[in-house]
């Protein structure tokens, strides 16, 4: 069976969880989280539900926060509507968002590594022109 990396960060973990896991979905994931030298190793293990697996499609995330969480809203927009829908909202501490901001953050610099780089709205296209022109 196929296996694939998953890259990972948990709040004070001074370096990343990486597994590997089955592609399949509802597979159990296990793995490590490396601790500094003074706290000890522990493990977690991932149960990921094929209802989950499925993932849900988001193209504008909404981020506010107060003095206790940071909360994520997973919104769709949809051409010529005027309103976006929030489909996902997730509540965390501050010290877990900034451990999936690292997190985030290592996973785009592997991915440009692999892909090249992800080019954001307004940014010069240096492929070949076929017909199609952006601003």
């Amino acid at each position: 069976m196929p296996v694939e990396k998953v890259h990972g960060f948990a709040a004070g973990a001074a370096e990343p969880i990486i597994r590997t896991r089955p592609c399949q979905r509802a597979a159990a994931v296990t793995g490590g989280i490396r601790m500094n030298a003074k706290q000890q190793q522990q493990r977690i293990t991932l149960d990921l539900g094929e209802k989950e697996a499925e993932g849900i499609y988001s193209n504008l995330t909404l981020i506010t926060h107060s003095p206790a969480e940071i909360i994520l809203d997973f919104a769709r927009m949809v051409p010529g509507l005027p309103k976006a829908r929030v489909h996902a909202r997730i509540i965390m501490t501050p010290q877990a968002a900034k451990a999936l901001a690292r997190n985030l953050a290592g996973n785009i610099e592997r991915y440009e590594s692999t892909y090249g780089e992800i080019k954001m709205a307004g940014q010069p296209h240096a492929g070949p022109n076929i017909g199609f022109q952006t601003d």
